[in-house]
């Protein structure tokens, strides 16, 4: 896939790959969802969506924060409840290093003037580069979910309540911008937004691979 990955797109535009990867047996849609809900609210989300699969990007799945999946036992426990399968995905998890590095340089600060402005661009970046690396729409879980399963409506989830605060945007966006016959759809608890964090993230450049476009005010006209 020469077309994969590379870092020499004109920025200022979102287009298609000169090549795809092969179309999935049955069309499919990644729902991006956010698993600090409660349990009523994922649940009864996954079921209205026939959602039958969830992959849990978290890179750590064993936090106080995580509200009904704190444990990942309980996570996985709760989805046989709801005849849904897990995997654990965490080809499509951050690296600790990058999570750091973005919460010392952007959360950690207290003032703006402190802060790394391009800190979640950098992140993405990094993830982009972590992802090139690990290849996982060519082989391992994901390829097998896509590839070689029934499953036609799959959950991306991680802890993050907001679709573009998390790194699961660029994960749904690259598997739909390379595989025409998967969509993205964003889910919320009620189709409700939830508030984006404080502070703001922003992409100041476009991640053409995922179709991000900029939405930094101030590079956004």
């Amino acid at each position: 896939m020469n077309d994969l990955f590379l870092h020499h797109f004109d920025s200022s535009q979102i287009r298609r790959p000169e090549q795809m990867l092969p179309d999935v047996p049955m069309p499919m849609t990644l729902y991006s969802m956010s698993c600090a809900v409660s349990a009523h609210d994922f649940f009864s989300l996954a079921k209205h969506h026939n959602i039958t699969a969830i992959l849990d990007t978290r890179l750590k799945t064993r936090y106080r924060g995580f509200g009904f999946a704190t444990l990942d036992t309980d996570f996985h426990y709760l989805c046989e409840l709801h005849g849904v399968a897990y995997y654990p995905g965490g080809v499509l998890a951050p690296t600790d290093d990058l999570r750091k590095k973005f919460h010392r340089e952007f959360t950690e600060p207290k003032t703006q003037n402190k802060r790394n402005p391009n800190a979640w661009t950098e992140f993405l970046s990094g993830y982009e580069s972590l992802l090139k690396e690990r290849k996982p729409l060519q082989s391992g879980v994901v390829c097998d979910i896509l590839y070689n399963s029934a499953h036609t409506n799959v959950a991306v989830v991680c802890s993050c309540l907001h679709h573009h605060d998390c790194h699961r945007s660029y994960a749904c966006g690259v598997v739909s911008r390379y595989i025409p016959s998967v969509s993205v759809s964003i889910l919320y608890p009620g189709g409700v937004e939830p508030r984006r964090k404080s502070p703001r993230r922003y992409r100041n450049v476009a991640f053409v691979h995922a179709d991000l476009p900029v939405n930094s005010p101030s590079r956004g006209r």
